[in-house]
């Protein structure tokens, strides 16, 4: 069985953590989380991956994304520590998706998934060859990966509350109304620990500031950028999240089994 990278959801780890890393108590809301999945061989070294245990999730009850027939997506997260990880993702409805994973600046892909239906593809990273795969083992490496686990349980009506409206602009090609924390003072914080139903422990972030731009109709996220410093001493004293969506509904987006 090919081995898992799991790389924790800096998102998570940047909201949770500015209210103060939570108070042992379950607040109810899933935590999401990223798995990159590695074939047998192509594991980085011990000295520049992390690999925390992996976090319970629960299925998101909302998908942002579902009046979309298509779209190109990337994420990256980085931070002090942590091996930088970058996903490129593709979805076509109506359960067509691909994913290429890569690490650090690296051009070539450590991991490749395609599903189609009910059949699943994987490429291995020494080989070059795809694999045909379970579609249950398939689902579940992706799992919290894609846009409706990204954000399906994220709280962003609240988040609006307390960021500021910067008014309409295009992005991507989509209109999208952009809401900022350009640097969150203590009521945002505390505004923030109340959000995420977090506790009073912990140590907070030095900075933390957030770009969202959410589409004017539909009211998906299309572009995040959020990110935070914390003091000297901190297990993570800095990380960071970019994610966008691009090609909506566009035929550019196409989605086929591997040659």
């Amino acid at each position: 069985m090919r081995a898992l990278l799991v790389i924790p959801c800096l998102l998570a780890v940047l909201i949770a953590a500015c209210s103060g890393g939570g108070n042992g108590e379950d607040t109810g809301r899933a935590t999401p989380q990223a798995a990159v999945t590695s074939p047998a061989g192509s594991t980085p070294s011990s000295d520049t991956a992390v690999t925390p245990s992996p976090v319970e999730t629960s299925a998101p009850t909302v998908d942002p994304f579902a009046a979309l027939q298509s779209y190109h997506y990337q994420m990256n997260m980085t931070g002090d520590g942590a091996t930088s990880v970058t996903i490129k993702g593709s979805v076509k409805a109506p359960d067509s998706i691909a994913m290429d994973f890569y690490l650090s600046d690296s051009d070539t892909p450590i991991s490749s998934m395609i599903i189609i239906g009910s059949e699943a593809w994987t490429k291995n990273s020494v080989s070059g060859q795809w694999e045909t795969v379970d579609i249950a083992e398939a689902e579940g490496e992706v799992s919290g990966l894609l846009p409706r686990d990204f954000w399906g349980s994220f709280p962003i009506d609240e988040i609006i509350g307390v960021s500021s409206d910067q008014g309409e602009e295009t992005v991507n090609g989509v209109k999208a109304r952009h809401y900022q924390i350009s640097e969150a003072s203590a009521d945002t914080m505390a505004k923030l620990a109340e959000i995420f139903g977090a506790g009073d422990s912990g140590t907070q972030p030095d900075k933390f500031a957030m770009d969202l731009w959410r589409a004017s109709d539909g009211g998906w996220p299309v572009k995040a950028t959020i990110s935070a410093t914390y003091p000297a001493g901190s297990e993570v004293t800095q990380a960071s999240v970019s994610w966008e969506v691009s090609e909506v509904n566009s035929s550019a987006v196409s989605i086929q089994p591997p040659a």
